[in-house]
């Protein structure tokens, strides 16, 4: 989706965002970046959902929300 700034508000596709919507893309957007990170200093297989949460001060359930699992947040960094 292409994000863009209005006079008052982000707009996605010409229909200006809710909070709640501006909220999640930015919280989903720093867990992919934290998860990123981890996943090279550490490995995939060696990087627990659960340090990925934390470190991105987020509970797992909000993780799983966004990503449905860490095979999803896996494919949406691959995907960047």
């Amino acid at each position: 989706a292409l994000y863009t700034r209005g006079a008052n508000a982000i707009v996605r596709g010409g229909r200006p965002l809710n909070l709640v919507e501006v909220d999640a893309h930015g919280t989903a957007a720093e867990i992919a970046r934290i998860a990123a990170r981890l996943f090279a200093e550490r490995g995939y297989d060696a990087t627990p959902v659960r340090a990925i949460a934390e470190q991105a001060g987020v509970t797992c359930p909000t993780l799983y929300y966004h990503f449905g699992s860490k095979e999803g947040l896996g494919e949406a960094i691959v995907a960047r």
